[in-house]
């Protein structure tokens, strides 16, 4: 009598009731198991919030193009020029008016207000905080108290 030395093949789990195989899972489809109590952090990160938008592109671009045309010559771009640094003041204005309120330590108002990771901080100090202290849970959330 002939010992059956591989074991018998059958279609795994996942795979009854599909016809080609494996395929991907939707999202849907992956059960969410909590393994730890969720909750979050007590602090937020202070990375910068820079804007994507670069200051007076368009003018830049413009007096570009006008330097290169006239072979750099800036006696005949003159109305770009006044276009562009009339840009960048205004620029620099918005931006120091923007660090001024950032240093001042008031809080934006409004539905769409934006925040810094400090001003966000201190607007959380408002609610009650967690019991985390770092980076990882409490070990008491850990231990099976059952």
């Amino acid at each position: 009598m002939a010992a059956r030395v591989s074991p018998v093949l059958e279609k795994a789990e996942d795979l009854l009731g599909r016809r080609y195989g494996r395929k991907p899972i939707a999202d849907k489809e992956v059960p969410f198991i909590e393994r730890t109590p969720l909750a979050l952090k007590n602090i937020v990160s202070n990375q910068s919030s820079k804007t994507r938008e670069k200051a007076c592109m368009n003018e830049m671009m413009e007096l570009v193009a006008c330097l290169g045309k006239f072979d750099q010559n800036e006696g005949m771009c003159g109305k770009e020029r006044t276009s562009f640094d009339r840009c960048f003041k205004t620029f620099k204005t918005k931006q120091a008016q923007a660090k001024a309120f950032r240093e001042s330590g008031e809080l934006p108002v409004g539905s769409r207000a934006k925040f810094t990771g400090p001003q966000l901080n201190k607007y959380m100090a408002n609610f009650p905080q967690s019991g985390r202290t770092g980076q990882f849970n409490n070990e008491r959330m850990f231990r099976d108290e059952s």
